[in-house]
């Protein structure tokens, strides 16, 4: 196996595994392909793609299997794909019913 690490980033082959021990509460990013991650004692399977995360959340390893070429980063998690402007969209919409409250505009 041939596990090449640049700048806090891992770069997995197709098929490639990556057995992390330790990690709870720890991100995995995946910066580029797309994983799959599996707990010990978890019956969940986790499938991230470019751009999104998982904190790690079991005290026991976790294997990461790349589906084809991938980068992985353990650290900080990503923004999740497609979800930036909703939420943007969706803090302005609250604000400003707020504020409508407020100064009376729904009474």
């Amino acid at each position: 196996m041939k596990v090449q690490l640049t700048q806090s980033e891992i770069r997995l082959g197709k098929k490639q595994l990556l057995a992390v021990t330790g990690g709870k509460g720890q991100p995995i990013v995946c910066r580029k392909g797309s994983i799959w991650i599996t707990q010990d004692g978890d019956s969940r399977d986790v499938v991230l793609r470019e751009g999104e995360s998982f904190t790690l959340d079991r005290p026991g390893p976790a294997i990461v299997q790349s589906f084809e070429p991938a980068a992985v980063c353990l650290g900080a998690p990503a923004k999740p794909a497609g979800r930036g402007r909703a939420d943007g969209l969706l803090q302005r919409l609250q604000a400003w019913f707020e504020g409508s409250r407020a100064t009376g505009v729904w009474a």
